[in-house]
Order: structure tokens, then C-alpha cells, then sequence
């Protein structure tokens, strides 16, 4: 059996550890608060169906679903009026976004997919 070992050099006590191995400007990066829990920004991978591959957006960028819309069906050179959005919140239901108010909408989001109208 296989075990991952810990190794800590001197100055790591509170580091980041882990595999594979943390860049030294993640670690900086991390210290200064950068990173984890205490983190402002909000990143959410974004999928277009039809499209393969997926890309990420910082939801804090954005005050209102039309502004993320608008830039959204701009990334995947589509138009607003052409989409539809779509998230899976943190239990794993797909909703149409715009039900629930923003704030909710940020704090639940797992995932976006655009869909093309019908």
C-alpha cells in the first residue's frame, strides 16, 4: 500500500502541502489570503451545449444576470436573445437562472450551461 507522505522543510509549518507539488507563488499567494475560504473572487466553468469545450468565469465580475448573460453569449460569439442560461446549483439540480435573486443565485451556483433557444 502506497502512502503520500507530508515532508515539510523549515518555514513550512503552515504551508500549503500537497501533490502534485505547490508552486512557491501559489504558496505566497495563499499566505497573503489569496486563496481558499477567504477568497473574493468566484469562479464557475461555463459550457455552451453543442460546444465541447468549457470554459471559467468569475461571477463577482458581474452585478446582474443580463451583465453575465451579455457576456457570456459574447465568449461563445452567440446573442443574448439566442440563449437561454441554465446553472446546477450545490445539490445538483439544473434551474433557469433568474428565479431567485442574484445574491442567492452566487452563493449556489456549482456550474452554467447555455442552451440554445428553441
Amino acid at each position: 500500500m502506497l502512502q503520500w507522505l507530508s515532508i515539510r522543510t523549515k518555514g513550512e509549518e503552515n504551508g500549503v502541502v500537497g501533490w502534485p507539488p505547490v508552486k512557491s507563488s501559489r504558496k505566497t499567494l495563499c499566505h497573503r489570503g489569496g486563496c481558499g475560504g477567504g477568497s473574493k473572487s468566484t469562479y464557475v466553468k461555463v459550457q455552451m451545449e453543442g460546444d465541447g469545450i468549457a470554459r471559467k468565469i468569475n461571477l463577482n465580475l458581474h452585478h446582474s444576470y443580463n451583465t453575465l448573460v451579455h457576456t457570456l453569449a459574447q465568449m461563445f460569439g452567440k446573442c443574448n436573445e439566442d440563449v437561454k442560461l441554465t446553472y446546477q446549483d450545490k445539490e445538483g439540480d439544473w434551474l433557469l437562472a433568474g428565479d431567485v435573486p442574484w445574491g442567492s443565485f452566487v452563493e449556489n451556483v456549482k456550474r452554467l450551461k447555455l442552451v440554445k433557444k428553441t
